[in-house]
């Protein structure tokens, strides 16, 4: 029982399993991600600076890829939206690419960061 309780753990503790690439492409993602849905809701430039910000902030936590979907689900509901968690994660997929691309064109960004 105890190994069972140990292997629930690392799962969900797997952002901290990442690659130091793959942490910085989920955090270039979920910075995406809140800011397509900023867009989405009509933020102004500052609040959905803010937003994303706590897109990435909430993708650091241990279930973070799925607080994120519930999150945009809620948020897009309260503004008066009907988006499907299938649309939700279709663009995090689209954002993961963009990010990996994004990283692939700047080899110094990984160092910097």
């Amino acid at each position: 029982m105890l190994a069972l309780g140990h292997k629930f753990e690392v799962i969900e503790n797997s952002f901290d399993g990442l690659t130091p690439r793959m942490r910085l492409i989920a955090t270039l993602r979920n910075r995406q991600l809140g800011l397509w849905a900023a867009h989405m809701m009509e933020f102004e430039l500052a609040q959905a600076e803010e937003y994303a910000d706590g897109i990435v902030a909430l993708g650091l936590q241990s279930n973070g890829d799925l607080a994120i979907v519930d999150k945009l689900v809620e948020d897009f509901a309260r503004a008066g939206m009907t988006v499907p968690t299938e649309v939700i994660c279709y663009e995090m997929a689209q954002r993961t690419l963009s990010a990996e691309a994004q990283l692939s064109r700047s080899p110094d960004l990984p160092e910097a960061a």
